[in-house]
């Protein structure tokens, strides 16, 4: 998996977004491309957002066990850090060598850790390690094919009654379901490639959306002895993400 053409890829094109505008490429707010987020607002969110999923878990009756979690797809430690302040030990793991050198640059807490990881089966861990894993923003931009692997190599690192969160985009809104016929007839596909290739001389910022079957990750979830306590849908834009709420059992 490590030598993987699409996983090299993958890490060689992050890479790149993060030594452009590393901010920008994670949370992708359009006034805020061109390294114009403030650290100090980008790092807030992240706070806030840790927050909100910790009350979530407690509104759905979930107990975590605070003892060590794992941020997947950590970016430059955005959430790694506001976990450290609930978990025992906060994990961050990444594609990108950049990233993981700009979160540990950014790094404020002993208990929070970057490691970079291109290995689908995370063999950096144990089985069994973790009390809580958490992904945001992350799955969608890989190969369904891949996330699918990684997905399931979380549920074997996740410790028995261990919760894990994370967002996946399932389908474009209807209201663009131009978009879905214009991707499946390759010749208009091509066209609409090829005007984009006019248009935009630089394509280090695209960032691409795959979508994933909500199905296949129900058969991950049960092959892995888990259960899907709460799947939530949200209109983000032109598509539908879905967010997981799991338990190992």
């Amino acid at each position: 998996m490590p030598g993987d053409h699409y996983l090299l890829q993958l890490k060689e094109d992050w890479n790149k977004l993060a030594a452009k505008d590393a901010l920008w490429a994670i949370l992708s707010d359009s006034k805020k491309k061109n390294n114009k987020w403030r650290l100090e607002e980008f790092f807030k969110t992240g706070e806030r957002e840790v927050l909100n999923v910790l009350k979530e878990l407690e509104s759905l009756g979930l107990k975590i066990s605070y003892k060590r979690c794992l941020d997947f797809g950590c970016g430059v430690g955005r959430l790694t850090q506001p976990f450290g302040k609930f978990f025992q030990e906060s994990i961050g793991i990444d594609i990108s060598e950049k990233m993981i050198a700009f979160a540990k640059s950014y790094n404020s807490r002993a208990n929070c850790h970057f490691f970079v990881s291109d290995d689908g089966n995370l063999s950096l861990f144990p089985n069994n390690h973790f009390s809580f894993i958490y992904s945001n923003i992350t799955f969608q931009l890989i190969h369904p094919s891949y996330a699918l692997i990684y997905i399931r190599s979380c549920l074997k690192k996740l410790e028995r009654e261990g919760l894990m969160v994370f967002q996946i985009t399932t389908k474009y809104n209807k209201r663009y379901r131009y978009l879905n016929f214009v991707s499946k007839f390759p010749f208009l596909t091509k066209g609409y490639r090829l005007i984009k290739k006019m248009i935009y001389k630089d394509f280090s910022d695209k960032i691409k959306i795959y979508f994933i079957n909500p199905d296949d990750i129900g058969k991950i979830v049960e092959q892995e002895k888990a259960k899907i306590i709460l799947k939530s849908d949200e209109e983000v834009g032109k598509v539908i993400s879905s967010r997981f709420f799991i338990k190992k059992l």
